[in-house]
């Protein structure tokens, strides 16, 4: 049986222990560990330049470590190198998030925290998430499991993706028609991979259609969203993002103070990751071992 070789950036802090495979941490800047490495894997965002680093030493796969790959996206792919992206590892941790912000801004945990701090006692209602009617962009991976936890708090969900379809969640709307249901929504919660298409999507047209006090989340990428609209709005609206435009947001930005709720792009940032992205990167190394395609392979 062939020995593989595996590289993992730091972030990735697991041991495989599987028999013939040799890991090691490699950043991908330093010197390589060995000659040869079969599979490389990158830091959370890859960078355009571990195409050619990672083709340097002969590897058959670059797995990225992120879901989205528009970091790399567009960039000459060495021929012999395969590219796959963490579908699988990321979607139940960003799902997590998301309710987490979406609860905080709609049972005005904010508030509640503050009265605490100045040593208040702060009876108040709120609308809250039962029953409220939330508006879903992005109906992919993350997107299914944000709808999977949304649905016990009894929410009108309305999902949105580029074209109208129907799955085993019941109907998808076209994102055409989101215009149109923007006064009645309570939140809209934005989760789409960034291309030339979504760049920009939440913007002033969108949130100059949401009703006063609603919640919007950009859970996505930070240029996804129009910053200087969210600023716009921000006194009408209750902004929560996990990433931002510029990210990381400078000190000082104003978002900081608009915003309900800025999360440092922490979407990812939980020590679930560890572990799927191992079951992830083991049945790569299967795949390899037995001449099988990779999983999660990306194009462009």
């Amino acid at each position: 049986m062939k020995n593989i070789t595996v590289s993992l950036a730091p972030q990735w802090h697991f041991d495989l222990d599987l028999p013939e495979v040799s890991q090691y941490t490699w950043n991908l800047k330093d010197p390589a560990p060995v000659q040869h490495l079969d599979i490389v894997v990158s830091h959370i965002l890859a960078r355009p330049s571990d195409l050619e680093v990672a083709a340097s030493v002969g590897a058959s796969l670059l797995q990225l470590g992120s879901i989205g790959y528009e970091t790399v996206q567009g960039h000459p792919v060495p021929a012999g190198l395969a590219v796959a992206n963490g579908k699988g590892v990321y979607e139940d941790i960003t799902a997590e998030l998301t309710v987490a912000n979406l609860l905080y801004a709609m049972r005005d945990l904010k508030r509640a925290a503050a009265s605490q701090a100045d040593g208040k006692w702060d009876y108040f209602r709120v609308k809250g998430l039962t029953d409220a009617r939330v508006g879903l962009v992005g109906v992919g991976g993350v997107g299914r499991e944000i709808t999977k936890r949304l649905l016990p708090f009894q929410v009108d969900l309305l999902r949105f993706a580029t074209r109208a379809r129907t799955d085993d969640f019941g109907e998808v709307h076209e994102l055409a028609d989101l215009e149109k249901y923007l006064p009645s929504l309570d939140a809209l919660i934005v989760v789409v991979p960034l291309t030339d298409s979504t760049r920009g999507l939440l913007g002033e047209k969108i949130l100059a259609g949401l009703p006063d006090g609603a919640t919007v989340l950009n859970m996505a990428r930070g240029e996804v969203a129009d910053t200087e609209a969210l600023l716009r709005h921000a006194s009408r609206l209750k902004i929560v993002a996990d990433v931002t435009d510029p990210e990381p947001l400078p000190e000082g930005h104003p978002l900081f103070a608009a915003a309900e709720l800025i999360t440092a792009h922490i979407g990812g940032a939980s020590e679930g990751r560890q572990p799927r992205m191992k079951a992830l990167l083991t049945r790569q190394i299967e795949a390899l071992r037995a001449g099988k395609p990779f999983e999660n392979l990306v194009t462009w």
